[in-house]
């Protein structure tokens, strides 16, 4: 397959972006590799100076591709020294890795690279780091198959909606604006007018607005009344029904909508339906999300599976953005390690 070179490079800056995010996020160096019809190749890459290059080049690299190209899910690997396929060869010996992360790249069947996750000691992976890296690893396998075969890939509403949470919870923002920016990112990427994110108090009898959005078609009059209060409890207004049964819930007619307490602001400002998105982490329930649209939505029926995932997701972020604000400052060693690799 000829790619344009425009849609080449456009490509390969997406990858370094992603690996880059990996990088900071978790405190490691990071790599994606992409396998098209010819020689796998080093295609984005993060706290590494190998260039792009075929993987073939850089010997402790080559190591790491050859242990996930039989893999059908991502390998979390604490202590490299021990693993059996890795232990006795260059990724140890000359690259220093100590623990990683794998996650091979399958779209539609085919593999179309991997994704790797590197550290310069043993490590131990949480649930939530491997969840966050096969997120990752669908928007890298998306981003290389479109390029390679030409296509869209069925789903990509929902990878650009991940995309969107995953840029606006890892960067460098503080709360409130992140919160907006997710608002902002999940409107955009599935094609609402507006949204708000709540989060519960400490004291757990409330939910309070962290961060609103609204496109410019939007009154401000009309927005400012239906976000009139801050605040809402954890037992009032659709939020908190969507919080006790932790369940998405689409209105395509707000009118018809029970418990919306709001509902006749809303229709001032404009808006006909409704999506509210539950949000969790392991600990339990954190928060709601509420987007809103001027024109009917419901039409499609993987909507409130999209939400239900998309909660998750950012559940698992929140969590992930909390303990790794420290990782999140030191930079990658092992660029130090590698030197010149053997050809």
């Amino acid at each position: 397959m000829v790619m344009d070179g425009t849609r080449t490079e456009l490509a390969l800056d997406r990858l370094d972006r992603i690996s880059a995010i990996a990088g900071r996020t978790l405190g490691c160096s990071a790599f994606a590799i992409t396998a098209g019809e010819g020689e796998a190749v080093i295609g984005g890459q993060f706290g590494l100076s190998v260039g792009r290059r075929p993987v073939s080049e850089v010997s402790a690299l080559e190591a790491l591709w050859c242990r996930i190209r039989e893999s059908e899910e991502a390998l979390a690997i604490e202590n490299a020294a021990d693993d059996p396929e890795l232990g006795g060869g260059d990724a140890v010996a000359v690259l220093g890795v100590g623990g990683c992360i794998g996650v091979p790249l399958v779209v539609v069947g085919h593999l179309v690279g991997a994704l790797w996750l590197i550290v310069d000691h043993p490590r131990r992976w949480t649930d939530a780091e491997i969840r966050f890296a096969e997120d990752l690893a669908g928007l890298v396998a998306a981003d290389v198959w479109c390029e390679l075969a030409g296509e869209e890939v069925e789903g990509r509403l929902h990878l650009r909606a991940r995309w969107a949470v995953i840029e606006a919870l890892l960067g460098d923002g503080e709360e409130e604006r992140a919160m907006s920016a997710l608002v902002e990112g999940l409107c955009r990427s599935l094609d609402w007018q507006a949204g708000s994110a709540w989060f519960s108090h400490s004291s757990r009898t409330t939910l309070v607005c962290g961060g609103v959005w609204f496109s410019g078609s939007i009154g401000l009059d009309g927005f400012n009344q239906l976000y009139r209060t801050l605040r809402q409890e954890i037992d009032e207004d659709v939020l908190g029904t969507v919080w006790a049964r932790q369940e998405p819930l689409l209105s395509a007619e707000l009118d018809t909508l029970t418990g919306f307490g709001r509902a006749a602001a809303a229709r001032t400002a404009g808006f006909r339906s409704g999506l509210w998105l539950p949000v969790a982490s392991r600990s339990g329930p954190l928060g709601v999300i509420e987007l809103l649209a001027q024109d009917r939505q419901g039409e499609d029926g993987e909507l409130p599976l999209i939400a239900a995932s998309l909660g998750r997701q950012i559940g698992d972020l929140l969590a992930l953005r909390a303990v790794t604000r420290d990782a999140r400052m030191r930079w990658p060693r092992l660029a130090q390690r590698l030197g010149t690799p053997r050809s």
